[in-house]
């Protein structure tokens, strides 16, 4: 059911509609919308089920967001959601660098989700309310970083903090993207030396974070993190679990 069901201005209000759990969109962040834009009705359900079945569809919605949950489903059935609530501006929030993307590249194939922006949870609410103001305004909005490292990918440049970033997100050991960063760099058998220039650090520092990366996978020396990271990074998983092509 919704949480924020504003009595004083359902008769006139357009509203902004999230659908997804409390823990990405919370009241707390609800109710800074509603003290930034006064002409608007923020409301929040748990699942589409929930927004279907409110009783107050005759309102218009003029922004609809999902949580990146759905994205495995609006991208295999776009008009189901497309037609949720016709005339909106629909986006998804993510929180995981590697789903945005992934989204990106079905977005590029199908031009029916063309439509359909993306944004970043991660982000200062100040950022949100200036990405809301897009949205109410009919713009579609993707993050530069994503759409950079998509445009990196496909052209097929060694991006290794966006790599970095995907990495980090989708193995359970624990690195930190900088870790991976450095990781990978000495896995292409850089010296302390020339990790240090390319990421712009401190010898001493690139040092640290090897100790640290070789004591979280648990080996003893470059030579077998080398050979863990080539079992890691060279078949990552996509989100729907097949190899990227």
């Amino acid at each position: 059911m919704s949480l924020f069901d504003d009595q004083a201005h359902s008769d006139l209000a357009a509203k902004v509609t999230f659908i997804g759990s409390m823990a990405r969109f919370s009241d707390r962040m609800l109710s800074i919308f509603r003290e930034e834009f006064t002409t608007h009705r923020f409301e929040r359900f748990n699942t589409v089920s929930d927004f279907e079945a409110a009783d107050d569809q005759a309102e218009p919605v003029e922004v609809l967001i999902l949580d990146d949950s759905h994205i495995a489903s609006v991208v295999n059935d776009p008009s189901a959601y497309l037609s949720l609530v016709e005339g909106a501006q629909l986006a998804i929030a993510f929180h995981q660098t590697a789903k945005a993307m992934h989204f990106l590249e079905c977005r590029g194939r199908d031009a029916s989700l063309s439509s359909v922006g993306l944004l970043p949870l991660n982000t200062q609410i100040e950022v949100w309310i200036s990405i809301m103001r897009l949205l109410m305004c009919r713009q579609i909005f993707l993050p530069q970083a994503i759409v950079l490292g998509l445009d990196s990918k496909e052209c097929g440049t060694n991006d290794t903090a966006t790599r970095a970033m995907i990495l980090a997100e989708q193995s359970d050991c624990n690195l930190t993207v900088r870790e991976w960063e450095v990781l990978e760099l000495v896995a292409s058998g850089l010296q302390n030396k020339m990790i240090a220039a390319s990421l712009k650090l401190s010898e001493h520092t690139v040092k640290l974070h090897i100790h640290k990366v070789l004591r979280k996978l648990g080996v003893s020396n470059r030579t077998l993190a080398t050979r863990w990271f080539h079992q890691v990074a060279n078949g990552p998983k996509s989100i729907d679990g097949q190899p990227h092509a």
